[in-house]
């Protein structure tokens, strides 16, 4: 009896938490990161160069590079260009993208709390 008491309280804290949390905060959620608050962003911007590849660690990182610079865009939001190349990146290397994202802080409990990414929203192959 005792642990169908304790599941139903669990259960009801967690309803809480998660209704407290979606009210306040917009939260991405993907196969590829775990649960992101996103808490400011910027205007949307354009980066076109060459795919360099997708970094996997705890989140993954579109990579792109031109003559000038090379990015990296923290992915918590996939699209269908994204899926089409996360599943062979190695046949997209080097190949032209045009890559749409926001500068913006998100909340990484594994990185200590905020920090400034550039945050991907959508690529197309040019």
């Amino acid at each position: 009896m005792r642990k169908i008491q304790y599941a139903t309280l669990l259960f009801v804290f967690c309803s809480a938490f998660a209704y407290k949390n979606v009210k306040k905060e917009k939260c991405d959620l993907n196969e590829n990161t775990t649960k992101k608050t996103e808490i400011t962003s910027q205007k949307e911007q354009i980066f076109e160069g060459t795919f360099d590849g997708i970094e996997q660690g705890d989140y993954a990182y579109f990579k792109v590079k031109n003559s000038k610079e090379e990015k990296s865009f923290m992915v918590l939001n996939v699209d269908k260009t994204y899926e089409k190349i996360s599943a062979q990146p190695e046949k997209y290397m080097g190949k032209k993208v045009r890559v749409y994202w926001i500068a913006t802080k998100v909340d990484v409990p594994e990185a200590g709390g905020q920090i400034d990414v550039n945050k991907y929203i959508k690529s197309i192959i040019l």
